[in-house]
Parts: structure tokens; sequence; C-alpha cells
């Protein structure tokens, strides 16, 4: 396994989905960039074949090419209590927590 990339702000750029579900979990762009610029954990995803940024409250899967151009594919919860509490809120339609 290489070690983890380091991600530059100028060579991120986000997928519309990680850009809405930043927008549905109503997190701080404080708390994306302390992920993605200053994690307190990255990680490799084998099933998704991308990184795995982890700070705070949030974990960012991010995609990067070889070129070091990285997509941000995701915005997540970084644990199952902070899932559970904003599905219960409502705001995700038809989803359920499924921990």
């Amino acid at each position: 396994m290489p070690p983890p990339p380091v991600l530059f702000p100028d060579r991120v750029i986000f997928s519309k989905h990680a850009v809405s579900r930043a927008l549905d979990m109503n997190v701080d762009s404080l708390e994306i960039q302390s992920a993605l610029f200053d994690p307190a954990i990255v990680h490799f995803s084998v099933k998704h074949s991308s990184w795995n940024f982890i700070s705070g409250r949030v974990c960012c899967g991010v995609y990067v090419d070889s070129k070091g151009l990285a997509t941000v594919l995701t915005v997540l919860w970084r644990n199952r209590e902070d899932w559970k509490r904003d599905v219960e809120l409502g705001g995700y339609k038809d989803r359920e927590y499924r921990g």
C-alpha cells in the first residue's frame, strides 16, 4: 500500500454528490478543510478504491489520480452516533439509519 497522499487546496475538486452531502449535513467548510488538509486519520478504502480523510466529525472519501488531482467523492459522518442523530432529524428523505 502506498503512503497516504498529501492534498493541496489548488489540486482538490468536489463532486456534485460531495457538495450535496455537505449541504445536507450542514457541515461547516472548516470541518471539511480540516479533514482534507490536516487529517487526524487517513486510510485507504479497498471497497471504494479511494482514501478516507478523517478529522473531527467528518470523513471525506477522496479519489486521487496519478497526477495528484484529488476529487472529493463524498462527505460522511465519522461515527454512528452522528449518523443516527442526523437521520432522526429527518433531513434525508427515504434514508434510514442501518447501524
